[in-house]
């Protein structure tokens, strides 16, 4: 499917990223592998290769040119999915469920832990986390970059690790909201009956 340069040994590092990137584009969207074919599986193409699986795991991608030099960021990209907004608009049923602030709810406190854990700040880029869903792709990371920012293939795979992350844990909280109101409709039948 791929083929590798003759300076194998030189590649290979890059080879690997390629191949590992090519298989997390696999596993979500197995029909947009093909679009990968034509890498060869060199240093030119790992940047290539991690755009292209990040890109399955996103649903909105908008790119962001800074035209006043006074700030130190150049460049910006704003990353959302549907299953991210989806995790958001569940930690608010959730939260009213529990009575407490959305701060406070377990599966929000977590997202951002989890999300800080994997984008951490550094001086050539930053973030911003957004859990709003008043409007559709409200919640996202709008993240900027220095003109020294070189590490796009660890800041893709750190995105795709976010972006499964909010797969899973809507996945999950919806099963706990599941449970949650399945067992508070038996109390509400029980103390109906009593």
């Amino acid at each position: 499917m791929f083929e590798i340069e003759e300076n194998t040994l030189d590649e290979l590092p890059y080879s690997i990223t390629c191949l590992q990137f090519a298989c997390l584009a696999y596993e979500v969207a197995p029909e947009n592998v093909n679009s990968m074919r034509h890498l060869e599986c060199s240093m030119d193409d790992s940047y290539e290769a991690a755009e292209s699986a990040l890109a399955c795991y996103c649903d909105l991608i908008s790119p962001h040119d800074y035209s006043d030099n006074s700030e130190c960021f150049i460049y910006g990209c704003y990353y959302s999915s549907k299953h991210m907004m989806e995790f958001y608009r569940l930690c608010r049923v959730h939260a009213k469920l529990l009575r407490v602030k959305l701060h406070e709810e377990p599966f929000f406190a977590r997202a951002k832990r989890f999300v800080y854990s994997q984008l951490y700040n550094s001086y050539t880029f930053d973030y911003t986390l957004q859990t709003k869903v008043n409007r559709e792709y409200a919640s996202g990371i709008a993240a900027r970059f220095t003109e020294d920012f070189y590490e796009f293939e660890n800041f893709n795979m750190a995105m795709i690790n976010v972006m499964r992350f909010y797969r899973d844990e809507a996945a999950r909280l919806k099963n706990v909201l599941a449970m949650t109101r399945r067992t508070d409709s038996d109390v509400t039948i029980r103390e109906e009956a009593a």
